[in-house]
């Protein structure tokens, strides 16, 4: 599912119901020369604060609650939440598009 599709702007894109998803991956693409992409969860769909996930790339375990970085993969323990969200914060000269994959 594509919480944002080649989004040019700042937005907080799809909300994705994970009540009943174990782990989330989002990968992270797109043109945009410079931006702010800010992770965030909620228990009760209107409340939402920074999560942190562990960047899929890296030899050791880094834990990120946001990124600027084209090509990424970020995984999420999603157990405990009932809503996801990654929300663009600053972008610049291009896009960014980015999706999930849930594992249940």
């Amino acid at each position: 599912m594509f919480l944002h599709n080649r989004s040019t702007s700042i937005s907080i894109g799809t909300e994705i119901t994970v009540e009943s998803i174990r782990y989330l991956g989002m990968s992270i693409t797109g043109t945009a020369s410079t931006f702010t992409l800010v992770f965030e969860a909620s228990f009760n769909g209107i409340d939402y604060f920074p999560v942190m996930g562990r960047c899929a790339d890296d030899t050791t375990i880094t834990f990120i609650t946001e990124t600027s970085t084209i090509n990424k993969i970020v995984l999420f323990d999603v157990t405990t939440y009932n809503k996801f969200r990654a929300r663009i914060t600053a972008i610049n000269n291009g896009y960014l598009t980015v999706e999930s994959n849930e594992e249940r």
